[in-house]
């Protein structure tokens, strides 16, 4: 959103929740500015008042326990936690919007006066990878519209933006021999911002091919069945021996090695894993973050994806999840 409203020649201000607090520019802003913020559930909690544009992603099981040692945040029930995040919309005039992935529409979302919007996803060509960026996208179009931004500037800012640090962010190719002769790369890609089950889902839909996982951390109460699950899952098509014969489908598990970062919830991972028999020998736990990085490359080949999606907070091993992508990415590059 704030990409396209840059593209626009809007006065514009991004802040929150993102890595930059608002107090750092609540002086320089004009009456004519905009202002995009990313807001926590723990900055909406106590709110009595709600943007004139509303934008909710999606809503997953999360902050229900204290993952942060110097910050005990957490909502006591999922209720809780749905209540905070819908306060930036029940305190929305008539005259205000809010935009609302489709799949929440089942729930709900008689909170506030406001226009509802709902999106799904949207096809404009873009550098992002992953199903769940096209909603995203679809979520910045239609703020985009709302304020009155034409189309030709929103296809541009879309197809020209890059994404964010330590989402799903590619950090390098690295080339690698092919079995039968000649080269390949493998690609490492750093998803540190994934601290939860769900987010790691993502992330790993989002990749085709054979994925070495870089996974665990400190201890949020997810449930990792799921995420168990989608590391043994994998059909995927390989082309045919004969020429012109249509592509087959060959199963294999769609994570071929798990590095385990050490963490209070790595060993619930680990048994999620061993619980659906996902091979022992295609687990093992790393001591440092230099230690998980050589350990995915002694295993990668030509046409692998390293990633980095923890499915966990980052407390333990590291400082916070900025530490953890930044650490992931100094190995790599090395």
């Amino acid at each position: 959103i704030y990409n396209i409203l840059k593209a626009a020649r809007k006065r514009v201000w991004l802040g929150g929740n993102i890595g930059v607090a608002p107090f750092d520019f609540l002086k320089k802003i004009k009456r004519s500015d905009w202002v995009v913020l990313e807001l926590s559930s723990f900055q909406l909690e106590d709110m009595k008042v709600s943007p004139h544009i509303a934008v909710i992603t999606n809503f997953y099981s999360e902050h229900l326990a204290p993952a942060d040692p110097n910050n005990q945040n957490f909502h006591k029930t999922l209720k809780d936690y749905w209540r905070a995040k819908f306060n930036i919309i029940k305190w929305q005039r008539k005259v205000d919007v809010a935009v609302v992935n489709k799949k929440l529409e089942i729930r709900n979302l008689k909170f506030g006066k406001g226009k509802k919007i709902f999106f799904t996803k949207s096809n404009l060509p873009s550098k992002l990878i992953g199903e769940h960026n096209k909603e995203n996208v679809a979520a910045a179009v239609e703020v985009a519209k709302i304020i009155g931004i034409k189309n030709e500037i929103i296809r541009k800012a879309v197809a020209g933006f890059k994404g964010l640090e330590h989402r799903l962010e590619f950090v390098k190719a690295v080339k690698a021999p092919l079995v039968k002769g000649g080269w390949g790369v493998i690609k490492y890609y750093n998803d540190s911002f994934a601290t939860t089950s769900e987010s790691a889902i993502i992330a790993l839909k989002s990749f085709p091919g054979p994925v070495i996982l870089l996974v665990g951390g400190a201890e949020k109460n997810s449930d990792f069945r799921p995420l168990a699950r989608e590391i043994k899952r994998g059909v995927y098509p390989v082309k045919s021996s004969k020429a012109g014969a249509p592509l087959q489908a060959r199963r294999f598990n769609r994570v071929k090695f798990v590095v385990l970062l050490d963490g209070k919830a790595t060993g619930r991972i680990k048994r999620e894993l061993l619980q659906i028999k996902y091979p022992k020998d295609k687990i093992k736990l790393a001591q440092s973050m230099k230690d998980a990085v050589r350990i995915a490359r002694s295993v990668a080949k030509a046409g692998d994806t390293v990633l980095l999606s923890p499915a966990c907070a980052s407390f333990g091993m590291f400082k916070n999840y900025k530490e953890r992508g930044e650490l992931f990415k100094e190995e790599v590059k090395k």
